[in-house]
């Protein structure tokens, strides 16, 4: 089963395909902050991934991004580095 949609609002689309059973998720994005709101984003889009998932019976796929451009403010940098730093310690 292959299901394709499309949503553009902006520089902003949404793809999601239904590739072996599983939705995967492709979004494509103008600009991103990657400090709150990049989070934010990101766990918004897994949600509303899964919930369709569930409505169509299918198992949760890859959620993938491309951004044209990820930024951070200078405010967030302290925050983004702790982040960073725990990932890394955790390998």
């Amino acid at each position: 089963m292959t299901l394709l949609v499309g949503i553009r609002t902006d520089d902003r689309c949404i793809h999601s395909d239904s590739l072996e059973g599983a939705l995967q998720l492709e979004v494509c994005a103008h600009a991103i902050d990657f400090g709150t709101n990049g989070c934010a984003n990101l766990v918004e889009l897994a949600e509303l991934q899964v919930r369709v998932a569930g409505d169509l019976g299918v198992a949760v796929g890859a959620l993938t991004m491309n951004i044209k451009s990820a930024h951070l403010y200078e405010t967030e940098l302290a925050m983004i580095r702790r982040i960073v730093a725990a990932a890394v310690s955790d390998q």
